[in-house]
């Protein structure tokens, strides 16, 4: 039996395959004609493939691959040539078929019609938001209607802030003396204000008088002071001018109040005042004294004390005040330079010579915070109270992990160095705030441990400049020794105003500063208080109304401002 071989398409392989073939009515001869009939074989599939792809679409260039890629990303524009639809991801022109059927789904016109039909439901949407019409608009764009400007609250009372700074005035308002009953108040050592804007509590050097019969003895004392407002109605010009210069326009006046702590015969190193829980607030600070041994050597003796403020308390109650865990002494024998409280752990944080401390209030248990060696010159804590940052002397700013039972050093913010005032945000969790003794403020990411933002523009020839945060943490100030008293914005760096803290005979004294948004308790009474010895030099803040109305025009949108003082 004679085997006669012939060659077979292979459509799926797209190529000539070798069967052998047993049909005896092929001879040798037909093998010379297979190749003509290969050809007439392409031939005809080409016009079969033709007449399938019309069905669907036709391509100019007749380009099977890039009609699948245009269908896989559906971009269609209808083109300017009539009857061809435009692809910008081949680039090419797609003719437009009035019936479609196959795998092959091409344009046609029915699809470019729903085009249309949604490009004209999306312009009717616009149109009917821009008319605030409820039934179509969408929640974002009610809240953004209702927010003055596009910005939310908490950035609307930013920005109210940082206007009434940049119109403040180089003179104060007005000053105030303040006063005791028994002693002369010499140059502040700290301030800062309640949150009612009624209390002013802080820590003098003070003398004796010479009238009541004592000795010229210094010391320091932490007197409150209530700020009280009344209304004074002059019929007189010139008394009314005289009594302007002053007394505020609300009549406030600084008079000092009951509560004292003595710090006679000691130095004091550190204060702060912090809120225990939601009814005590205890003024926490260190002193330091030299005193001879019972082996006749000079010692250093340090005292961390806490003391409830009544005044800043919501408990009048003097058996709750004087409970031990509101009233604690813990000496040591070693030089503290800094203190910081925290509030989560109710623990005190102690700069030492070498290392720091932790000391619980509750157990008057210590921890010692290993791996450092070296002087502690400033530390705080996070808002959650498990990191506590410490500013080294000699070295840069290091992080403690609170949580480990090692409690090492878990991180290490380069270039800052001597950083004798640091802060932990609280409304911003992930900021660090670092001033060192060049006089460089820097705003530090904890995660990614980079500045975000730097400021230069500061002066410290002091071991700890004059710093203050306001309460809601949006501007920083400083007092420094040039007799000027700046104001930068948290947000960006941004310097807001400067103006002259003191006078140029008291540069020996270091001024201190604090800011109240409702001074004397009165709501929107903004002012820059600053101490400089027995003195109170009131800056009130003028807020500087900007008024938007806006026009709508076809083309866009055009404001106009209005400024108004109020």
């Amino acid at each position: 039996m004679e085997y006669n071989k012939r060659y077979r398409r292979d459509r799926g392989m797209n190529r000539r395959r070798h069967v052998p073939s047993s049909n005896n009515s092929f001879v040798a001869e037909e093998a010379s004609s297979s190749d003509e009939q290969l050809r007439k074989r392409r031939r005809r599939r080409n016009r079969n493939n033709a007449l399938r792809s019309n069905r669907g679409m036709t391509e100019v260039d007749h380009s099977t691959n890039e009609q699948q890629l245009s269908h896989g990303n559906a971009i269609v524009e209808e083109s300017d040539i009539p009857g061809f639809a435009y692809d910008s991801v081949t680039k090419r022109y797609y003719r437009v078929q009035p019936q479609s059927s196959g795998p092959n789904i091409g344009f046609r016109e029915s699809d470019l019609r729903g085009i249309r039909q949604h490009k004209s439901f999306m312009a009717e949407r616009e149109r009917c938001c821009a008319k605030s019409c409820p039934s179509v608009s969408w929640l974002p764009k009610i809240m953004q209607n209702r927010e003055l400007r596009g910005s939310n609250i908490s950035r609307l009372t930013r920005l109210v802030t940082e206007g009434a700074l940049r119109g403040v005035r180089k003179e104060p308002s007005y000053v105030q003396k303040g006063y005791t009953d028994i002693e002369a108040l010499h140059s502040c050592h700290y301030m800062d204000i309640s949150v009612d804007g009624k209390t002013i509590v802080g820590c003098w050097s003070v003398k004796r008088r010479r009238d009541e019969g004592w000795r010229d003895t210094c010391g320091a004392r932490i007197i409150c002071f209530k700020v009280t407002a009344g209304f004074f109605f002059f019929f007189n010009a010139l008394s009314w001018k005289i009594e302007s210069e002053c007394r505020s326009k609300f009549g406030l006046k600084i008079r000092s109040s009951t509560y004292c702590a003595n710090l006679i015969k000691s130095n004091l190193m550190d204060i702060c005042v912090e809120p225990i829980n939601d009814n005590v607030t205890c003024a926490l600070y260190v002193t330091t004294q030299t005193v001879v041994t019972m082996h006749n050597r000079f010692s250093t003796l340090s005292r961390v004390c806490i003391e409830p403020v009544a005044e800043f308390s919501s408990v009048y109650d003097s058996t709750e005040l004087h409970l031990p865990s509101y009233n604690m002494t813990w000496t040591c024998q070693e030089y503290v330079r800094a203190i910081a409280f925290n509030r989560n752990r109710m623990e005190i944080g102690i700069g030492l010579e070498e290392n720091a401390m932790l000391l619980n209030i509750s157990t008057e248990q210590t921890t010692r915070i290993s791996g450092l060696e070296k002087g502690v010159m400033s530390l705080t804590f996070s808002a959650d109270g498990n990191l506590l940052f410490m500013g080294v002397m000699g070295d840069n700013v290091v992080c403690s992990d609170l949580r480990m039972s090692n409690r090492d050093v878990v991180a290490t913010y380069n270039d800052t160095k001597n950083v004798g005032w640091l802060k932990a945000l609280r409304t911003k969790p992930d900021m660090l705030v670092t001033e060192d003794h060049v006089g460089i403020i820097k705003f530090w990411d904890i995660r990614m441990r980079k500045p975000q933002f730097k400021i230069e523009d500061n002066i410290n020839p002091y071991n700890k400049t004059p710093m203050h945060l306001e309460k809601d943490e949006r501007i920083l100030f400083s007092a420094t020794s040039d007799g000027i008293t700046r104001a930068w914005s948290t947000y960006n760096g941004e310097k807001l105003c400067e103006f002259p803290s003191h006078g140029p005979r008291n540069l020996s004294r270091k001024p201190k500063l604090a800011y109240a948004s409702n001074l004397g308790g009165l709501s929107g009474n903004a002012a820059i208080l600053i101490a400089t010895g027995s003195d109170f030099h009131v800056h009130e803040l003028t807020l500087t109304l900007v008024i938007i109305s806006s026009m709508s025009y076809s083309s866009g949108k055009a404001y106009h401002k209005d400024n108004r003082n109020i």
